[in-house]
């Protein structure tokens, strides 16, 4: 966002445990202590601000206007997010196992980003075909 590149995570920390059974039990678990998981800083890609203004705008265009991502459009959530389409094979031969590989990237609220989502889907056509089947439970 604004022209910064974060690095994904999927843990910020984890909480510690108390110990949980009998220790000659199989199923015993045994005391985690706590644990903190590094994030760097995001990197900043030099992007003036009015043109990541223009890439956010667009894409929450995608989802919340006449967009192809509009069936995951949700009252009372500012989504953002691009479809897109991977080709796999020359036009006219991607049938079968080899239709082209489906992408989707979101990310909520739009303007001020706290969660993203990106999903590749492979020889499952078009990308606008599956965000709403996808996205829409997430």
């Amino acid at each position: 966002m604004h022209g910064k590149m974060y690095v994904p995570h999927l843990m910020k920390e984890l909480r510690p445990t108390a110990a949980v059974g009998d220790p000659n039990n199989p199923d015993y678990r045994p005391t985690r202590p706590a644990r903190v998981f590094e994030h760097p800083e995001p990197k900043d890609l030099g992007v003036p601000p009015d043109q990541s203004a223009v890439v956010v705008k667009a894409m929450w265009s995608v989802v919340n206007e006449a967009g192809t991502a509009a069936g995951i459009r949700m009252a009372g959530f500012d989504i953002a997010g691009k479809t897109g389409t991977a080709q796999v094979v020359s036009l006219g031969k991607d049938v079968g196992t080899n239709k082209d590989h489906s992408w989707f990237v979101s990310y909520a609220p739009a303007f001020k980003p706290e969660i993203a989502i990106v999903a590749l889907i492979e020889n499952a056509g078009l990308g606008s075909r599956l965000e709403r089947r996808l996205f829409a439970r997430l």
